[in-house]
């Protein structure tokens, strides 16, 4: 019987599959009482009747109840439905620590960052006397915020569960990261993730594993006889410093290695604060030119040129037109009107989104969608309005003075308690969208907003209500509205980082 549309536990409510391992399928899941989002992972049928994996499913979720990290995806609740176990875990949105550093190899500040906080997390877990077994990188998800979740602790034990042959000839784990006593059967301790981490840096330095064979025996065995190649051969900027880390982490003796991940992870970082320097890994400098033409002259110029046969616009050349999303949400209205009768909650949403469209049409927007609820997405372009980021972010700040208002004028008190949550990102979008029909249907389509949502979801962080805007719609208005840097995020489709600004409400400080 399929889970989707099911309700488990009286209020995880099934809406998706969002994937399917060896072991079980994972669901994305909304609480009905929270209207957080939440994972659902089911152990699959065929194996729900064999021991072993039960009690793996089981470790896994003993090993999700004990740690508390934020590294680590938390788990929330268990239970069986259609007698298969299943249990609820922390939702992150992201890509697998593979997947994320296909493109980032040369950015080594970057991939030390992330191996900084996975050495952490995984630290955690060697405290509570808890051992992984299974370190490799789809086994750490880095979220489009940035930040990185180990999962997967399946094959956890703990300290004085060591042995990774199940049987003879049983070898449980991934071979490629295994330490040289994993494959010989010995006693583990935490080192031995450690070991793991030291691969897995390796791998994501170079594109290349240090051992790699055949078949699994092969590689068990390079694990323990063999040295691993430099890291440095395959990418001449690991500077020698790395290269002795991994080479340490990578040490057949237990012994030799980093004592802890903890201890790895200070020496990551003492390893990339020079490294930052050298490539000004930093946000843009807010300096502004005062002789340089503001946007709306530098349009004009454009123009001119454009209607002389002088030049053609940047955009019509690449075959794209400049574009800024606005992200407009009521942050858990839902949960803290339940209680309101249904007509008093109707009149508020009418009203808001009322005074929505009235801002937004002031300053020029385009209406993409509005669902009636508390939720809208509106779109700014740049031949409706030649200053278009700057239009948005003044629409965004005239929203939150009329919706303050609406929220003081109304009743009852829960209205004055919600927080609007805003998130800006100015892009391109194809030279189709300039045609009034297409707009809509182009700018809707999620991937290509996907940046400003991850924003949007950053300001919940935040208290009270927030604007929070990607860095270049920050460069087109940063000489008429303050702002401070607030965040780095990694975004979906994005080779480089975006740097998140926060800017005050109209009549607000920062």
């Amino acid at each position: 019987m399929s889970l989707l549309d099911r309700v488990l536990l009286d209020k995880y409510h099934i809406e998706k599959k969002i994937g399917e391992g060896g072991m079980g399928e994972v669901f994305r899941a909304v609480n009905i009482v929270s209207r957080e989002m939440v994972a659902v992972k089911v152990l699959k049928e065929e194996l729900s009747l064999k021991d072993a994996y039960l009690k793996r499913f089981r470790r896994e979720v003993r090993a999700g109840n004990i740690l508390n990290h934020a590294g680590i995806i938390k788990y929330i609740a268990e239970g069986v439905v259609d007698g298969k176990p299943f249990f609820v875990m922390e939702y992150a949105e992201g890509q697998n620590l593979r997947r994320w550093a296909k493109n980032k190899r040369r950015h080594i500040p970057f991939i030390l960052e992330k191996f900084e906080k996975i050495c952490e997390a995984i630290d955690c877990a060697h405290r509570n006397k808890i051992i992984h077994r299974d370190m490799k990188p789809e086994n750490v998800l880095v979220t489009y915020t940035g930040d990185i979740k180990i999962m997967d602790f399946g094959l956890a034990r703990r300290q004085m569960e060591t042995s990774m042959i199940t049987s003879p000839g049983t070898f449980i784990g991934t071979v490629v990261y295994t330490s040289p006593e994993q494959a010989a059967g010995k006693e583990i301790d935490p080192r031995s993730d450690v070991y793991a981490i030291g691969v897995m840096l390796f791998e994501m330095l170079t594109g290349k594993l240090p051992f790699k064979g055949e078949d699994p025996i092969a590689v068990l065995f390079q694990h323990i006889h063999n040295e691993p190649p430099l890291a440095r051969d395959y990418n001449r900027d690991i500077p020698q410093e790395l290269e002795d880390l991994i080479r340490q982490a990578l040490s057949k003796d237990p012994e030799e290695r980093p004592q802890s991940a903890l201890a790895m992870a200070r020496q990551l970082a003492k390893i990339r604060a020079p490294l930052l320097q050298m490539e000004d890994d930093r946000p843009p400098a807010d300096k502004i030119d005062p002789n340089s033409p503001r946007d709306d002259e530098k349009t004009e110029l454009l123009h001119q040129k454009k209607e002389s046969g002088e030049e053609k616009s940047p955009e019509a050349a690449q075959g794209d037109v400049q574009v800024t999303y606005l992200l407009v949400e009521l942050v858990d209205f839902n949960s803290r009107t339940e209680n309101i009768d249904y007509m008093t909650v109707q009149k508020f949403l009418d009203e808001f989104n009322r005074r929505l469209e009235d801002e937004v049409l002031k300053y020029g927007g385009k209406r993409v969608s509005m669902s009636g609820g508390p939720q809208a997405f509106y779109i700014f372009r740049a031949n409706d309005e030649a200053r278009h980021s700057l239009a948005a972010v003044e629409s965004a700040r005239m929203i939150q003075r009329s919706v303050q208002d609406l929220r003081e004028i109304s009743q009852p008190d829960p209205f004055s308690r919600i927080s609007l949550k805003i998130g800006i990102q100015t892009d391109v979008l194809p030279v189709e969208a300039t045609i009034k029909e297409n707009l809509p249907k182009m700018a809707s389509k999620p991937q290509l907003y996907h940046t400003a949502t991850l924003i949007q979801s950053l300001s919940r962080a935040l208290p009270g209500n927030s604007i929070l805007i990607c860095g270049k719609t920050f460069e087109q208005i940063k000489n008429e509205v303050p702002g401070t840097f607030y965040k780095k995020i990694f975004a979906r489709g994005k080779m480089e980082p975006v740097f998140v600004y926060r800017i005050p409400f109209t009549d607000a400080p920062l």
